[in-house]
């Protein structure tokens, strides 16, 4: 049995999943500039207004399609993905750990995680800072 979801309230198709994280050339202070280049868990949502990714952190994605019913009073956070990322399988998605950290711009709490070392050493070689870049890891 599938589990019915909604987008403000109305029946939609969603599916839960992965992508990688892109710009988003709209935002200058984009929420995930930390995340871009990362797999990270997500929710396809095709609604009537149409297709887009939002976070699944810790299952928040999900529970805004679901339990939420797509409402506006229940929060989500909208993913630019790149082009032909998305995986319907959740392997190989950065834990839930080192999403907080990106999101708190606290690089150190992700050193465990060998994806995440390896995207810190190729940023910092090329001189881009932290997880964001620039200073203060805010995209410069």
């Amino acid at each position: 049995m599938t589990t019915p979801t909604f987008w403000n309230g109305e029946p939609c198709s969603a599916f839960r999943g992965s992508v990688i994280v892109g710009p988003d050339p709209r935002f200058k202070l984009y929420w995930a500039l930390n995340l871009i280049g990362l797999r990270v868990p997500a929710v396809r949502v095709e609604a009537s207004t149409g297709a887009f990714f939002i976070l699944d952190h810790d299952d928040q994605g999900w529970a805004k399609v679901t339990v939420g019913r797509g409402s506006p009073m229940h929060g989500h956070r909208q993913i630019t993905a790149r082009a032909v990322t998305w995986d319907a399988s959740r392997d190989d998605v950065l834990s839930d750990e080192c999403i907080d950290a990106a999101l708190e711009d606290a690089d150190a709490r992700c050193n465990a995680d060998p994806r995440m070392r390896a995207l810190l050493a190729a940023r910092r070689s090329r001189g881009d800072g932290s997880l964001g870049g620039g200073p203060g890891g805010l995209g410069g």
